[in-house]
């Protein structure tokens, strides 16, 4: 059975199999634009293609992961005449999908537990490529570390070392490394944002629509219009943006800076913020 993809899908396998200069493509930003259709699709492909490789699928929990991505990819499998026991096999124990070419694909768990901040069970990993799902659940020091595994036969195959992620909107590092960027044509050249709603996905249920359309104001423009403002309002007392590049301060004559704050909850006394350049007051409020 041939393969069908929607256009936004057709874009981001282009940038996965095609181009040379992207290593991290972000695909999603709204519910029903088929996300892990397109992220198990891509990791099927590539075990296909090329022989004795290995990949990773994961997400911020592996049980979840379990129960949402891997049903996803049995159904992409039984699209394409993929039969269990015959094209694959599934370890539940090891949690490796096994193809009968020696490819493989690790499902992986990817939540920042206290006891390995460092993400230090990655680190003896050796891959072709990786995926992501859901990365916006995932902090953005795992998905790093995770890129910096891609080393397995990417010289035999002369492959380029991705890693694919989707996501719903966040405000988080997933806003400033990826959609930011993009929406001020600003995307690093390695990086590429592909943004699919619903509307996108001709395949999706009917009536998936209608449940989006029956959200909270604020789901709703999350996930069925995919805006990554939903969050800004006028009473909102820093904007994220001024948040995300609080570090950028680059005027070179000044050295370190610290704020000071002097908190008053009762009484007459106010509460005092200052600004510290070098040690010296620069401003009060």
């Amino acid at each position: 059975m041939k393969p069908t993809f929607t256009q936004k899908q057709n874009e981001c396998l282009w940038y996965l199999l095609n181009d040379k200069n992207t290593t991290e493509v972000l695909f999603g930003g709204g519910a029903g634009g088929g996300k892990s259709f397109i992220l198990c699709a891509y990791a099927i492909a590539m075990c296909l293609k090329y022989d004795g490789i290995r990949g990773l699928i994961g997400r911020s929990k592996l049980d979840t992961l379990k129960k949402t991505t891997l049903n996803t990819f049995f159904d992409v499998c039984s699209q394409w005449n993929l039969l269990s026991g015959e094209h694959y096999t599934f370890n539940a124990q090891t949690n490796i999908l096994k193809f009968y070419n020696g490819s493989e694909i690790i499902l992986k768990d990817l939540f920042l537990y206290p006891s390995d901040r460092n993400f230090d069970s990655l680190g003896s990993l050796e891959i072709t490529f990786a995926c992501v799902d859901e990365c916006n659940m995932v902090v953005e020091k795992g998905v790093q570390v995770l890129a910096s595994r891609i080393r397995y036969k990417l010289d035999e195959y002369e492959l380029t070392p991705k890693i694919l992620m989707t996501c719903n909107p966040a405000k988080n590092w997933v806003y400033s490394n990826f959609y930011l960027p993009w929406k001020n044509n600003m995307l690093p050249a390695h990086r590429k944002f592909v943004q699919t709603l619903v509307d996108d996905n001709p395949f999706v249920s009917k009536h998936y629509k209608e449940q989006l359309n029956k959200l909270d104001i604020v789901s709703k423009q999350r996930l069925l219009f995919g805006d990554w403002e939903f969050d800004e309002t006028k009473d909102s007392l820093i904007e994220f943006n001024a948040i995300t590049h609080m570090f950028e301060y680059t005027e070179k004559s000044v050295g370190d800076m610290y704020i000071s704050c002097d908190v008053a909850r009762y009484g007459a006394d106010k509460t005092v913020i200052m600004l510290w350049k070098d040690y010296h007051k620069d401003c009060c409020s």
